[in-house]
């Protein structure tokens, strides 16, 4: 086979961009289900609501001590609620741009060398073998 790939690995090459080819139609159906704008809206004004009320509740038991309570509660729930939205749309928050290019170049130098093999093959099969 040209460039110096055996079958076996030619074969390993196909399955492999197979594979990537269905991990990226893959994340295009992600990308392309829209999430509930209700969904979100209704967790994020529920949680507000409910941090809101959270001091009427412990005020009798806590006293002052509900305003430090009140924040350590709403900043770890406030932070699974933004944790969640940023899983619900991973493409957002990823480097795509960034990772993109650096596949792109890498499969620059992969074609560039096999090219640099393809030729070096063809001038080792015109010169005669060493003795």
């Amino acid at each position: 086979m040209g460039f110096g790939v055996n079958d076996q690995r030619r074969v390993l090459m196909e399955y492999n961009i197979t594979r990537l080819i269905n991990d990226m139609g893959s994340c295009e159906n992600i990308f392309a289900t829209p999430i509930p704008l209700g969904y979100t809206k209704h967790t994020a004004r529920f949680l507000y609501v409910w941090l809101l009320l959270l001091p009427a509740a412990l005020e009798g038991s806590l006293g002052f001590g509900v305003v430090f309570a009140q924040q350590l509660l709403a900043f770890g729930l406030l932070g699974v609620e933004d944790i969640g939205i940023q899983i619900e749309e991973p493409f957002a928050v990823l480097p795509l741009k960034k990772i993109c290019t650096k596949i792109s170049l890498e499969a620059q130098v992969v074609r560039a060398n096999a090219a640099l093999l393809g030729t070096a093959a063809s001038v080792g099969k015109a010169l005669p073998a060493p003795r």
